[in-house]
C-alpha cells in the first residue's frame, strides 16, 4: 500500500519544486514608438533625438531590459511635418499598439498628436519641443525640455540688465515654438520697460528675408532677437550681414548645430549669444555617458541628445514597475522627482513640465562656448 503512494508523493515534489523555482519566460519585447524628424528642415534634431535614444536603448537591453524583455525601438519619420507627424503617430497606436511615444522636434507636431494619443491613453513625450501650449497638452503628455517662454524671458533680462540694451525687434518662426520664444522675450522685456520696435514672422523653411530686413534696417532697434530653426536662422545672419546691418543679435537655443556654419562662416558668425539648457558637455558627472556617446557618434553630446537618452531611461524606470500599462506608466512618470539624468534632474511638474537651468552660450572663432559673462 505504502509503494503506491509513492508516485503521488513524487508528483506532488516534482509540482511544488516547479511552483517555487519556475519562471515564465518573457512575453516578448516591450515595443517603443518613435517620431523622428529623419528627413526634413528639422532632420539635424532627429538625428539628435536618434542618437541619444540608440544610446539608451542599447544601454537598458544589455542589463536585462526590462524584467528580462528587450526594448524594440519602432521609428517612424515625421519628415519635419505637422500631418506626417500626426499621421506616424495614429500608425503607432493603431497598428503597433505601441504604450509609449517618444519624440518629435516641432512643437506644432505635438500638439497635432497630443489630441490622438490623449484619447487612446498613450504617453506622448518629447524630450525637444519647447512650445508653451504644451504645457496643457494633457495628462498623457510629458516633456524634459523647458518652456520656449522661460527661455526668451531670461534672455530679455540679461539683454536690459546686464548690456542695457532698450530696443528690440524680434524675428520668429511662424509656430507654437517660434511664438513660445517670442511671447516670453516681449513680455519680460516690456516689463523691464524696453520696447518692441518691430516683430515679423516667417514660415519654416523660408529663406528670403529681405523685406523683413529692410525693415529692421529701417527701425531705432538696438538689437535683434530671433527665434526658430537652425536653417532659416542660419540664412537670417547670413543677410543681415549682406544687408550692412550690425546689430547685436540674440537668439532661441535652435541655433547650436553644426548646420549654421554651412551658411555662416566666421567671423560673420562671432558674438551671437543665445539660450542653451543648462547641459555641460564635459561635466564630470556625466563622464560615462560623454565617453560612450563620442565612441558611437565622434563628436560631443548636444542637449537635446541627452534629453532624448534621459526621456528612454525613465521610461524604462517606470516600465518596470507598470509593465505597459498606461495609466500607471502616467500615475509614476507624475512622481519623477530629481531624477539624476545626464541632461540634468528632471521632476515633472502637475502638467508634465520640466523647469531646469538656463544658461547662456555663444559664438566664438566658429565653435558654440559658454558665454564668459554667463
Amino acid at each position: 500500500m505504502k509503494k503506491n503512494w509513492i508516485p503521488i508523493i513524487v508528483v506532488i515534489i516534482i509540482i511544488i519544486v516547479i511552483a517555487v523555482f519556475y519562471k515564465p519566460a518573457p512575453k516578448g519585447t516591450i515595443k517603443i514608438g518613435i517620431v523622428a524628424d529623419l528627413s526634413g528642415k528639422l532632420s539635424v534634431y532627429g538625428n539628435y533625438l536618434k542618437n541619444g535614444l540608440n544610446l539608451a536603448l542599447e544601454e537598458i537591453n544589455s542589463n536585462g531590459g526590462i524584467k528580462g524583455r528587450k526594448l524594440e525601438i519602432i521609428y517612424e519619420d515625421g519628415k519635419s511635418e505637422t500631418n506626417e507627424a500626426v499621421t506616424a503617430t495614429t500608425k503607432l497606436i493603431n497598428v503597433d499598439k505601441v504604450s509609449v511615444i517618444i519624440g518629435f522636434a516641432s512643437s506644432n507636431a505635438v500638439l497635432g498628436a497630443a489630441p490622438i494619443a490623449e484619447k487612446a491613453k498613450v504617453i506622448l513625450f518629447t524630450p525637444m519641443a519647447s512650445g508653451a501650449d504644451i504645457t496643457n497638452a494633457g495628462d498623457y503628455i510629458f516633456r524634459n525640455r523647458e518652456s520656449g517662454t522661460l527661455h526668451g524671458e531670461k534672455m530679455a533680462g540679461f539683454v536690459i540688465n546686464e548690456l542695457g540694451i532698450k530696443k528690440a525687434f524680434i524675428i520668429a518662426v511662424n509656430s507654437e515654438n517660434g511664438l513660445s520664444y517670442e511671447a516670453g522675450f516681449t513680455k519680460k522685456f516690456e516689463e523691464l520697460k524696453g520696447e518692441i520696435v518691430g516683430a515679423e514672422h516667417y514660415t519654416k523653411g523660408e529663406t528670403d528675408f529681405r523685406t523683413i530686413l529692410t525693415k529692421i534696417k529701417n527701425s531705432n532697434s538696438n538689437a535683434i532677437y530671433m527665434a526658430g530653426y537652425v536653417s532659416e536662422m542660419g540664412e537670417i545672419v547670413k543677410q543681415t550681414k549682406e544687408f550692412g546691418i550690425n546689430l547685436p543679435i540674440f537668439a532661441s537655443t535652435g541655433i547650436e548645430a553644426k548646420e549654421f556654419f554651412d551658411l555662416v562662416k566666421p567671423p560673420l558668425s562671432d558674438g551671437i549669444i543665445y539660450t542653451y539648457p543648462a547641459f555641460d558637455p564635459n561635466n564630470p558627472a556625466i563622464a560615462d555617458y560623454q565617453k560612450q556617446y563620442e565612441k558611437n557618434y565622434g563628436v560631443k553630446s548636444e542637449a537635446l541628445a541627452a534629453n532624448s537618452y534621459d526621456a528612454l531611461k525613465i521610461i524604462a524606470l517606470v516600465l518596470k514597475s507598470c509593465g505597459e500599462n498606461t495609466i500607471c506608466i502616467k500615475e509614476e512618470l507624475y512622481k519623477i522627482k530629481d531624477y539624476p539624468g545626464v541632461g540634468g534632474l528632471t521632476t515633472f511638474d502637475q502638467n508634465g513640465d520640466v523647469i531646469k537651468p538656463i544658461t547662456f552660450k555663444t559664438i566664438k572663432n566658429g565653435q558654440f562656448v559658454p558665454y564668459e559673462n554667463n
